[in-house]
């Protein structure tokens, strides 16, 4: 049988932990934006491609807007912000 022995620390030494580089504000700020902007531009694209007249039959509605939840599942997951 072993036996271990750990020194024992002295009580006004502690590990310094290493500072994170803060982010700045602005950097947040534009990543936002940035994903705003592209989640308005894919709306906009459907708008385009008659997203909006389609939602008038059950079938339609279930197409178009699986379209449009699909669409912007995409554009959220290419740029993390869901």
């Amino acid at each position: 049988m072993s036996t271990t022995t750990l020194k024992a620390r002295r009580p006004g030494r502690h590990p310094v932990p290493a500072r994170a580089h803060p982010v700045r504000v602005w950097w947040r700020d534009a990543s936002g934006l940035t994903a705003w902007l592209s989640l308005l531009f894919v709306v906009a694209l459907w708008v385009a491609g008659r997203g909006l007249q389609n939602l008038g039959s059950v079938s339609g509605f279930l197409t178009s807007a699986g379209r449009l939840a699909g669409c912007c599942r995409r554009t959220c997951s290419c740029s993390n912000c869901c």
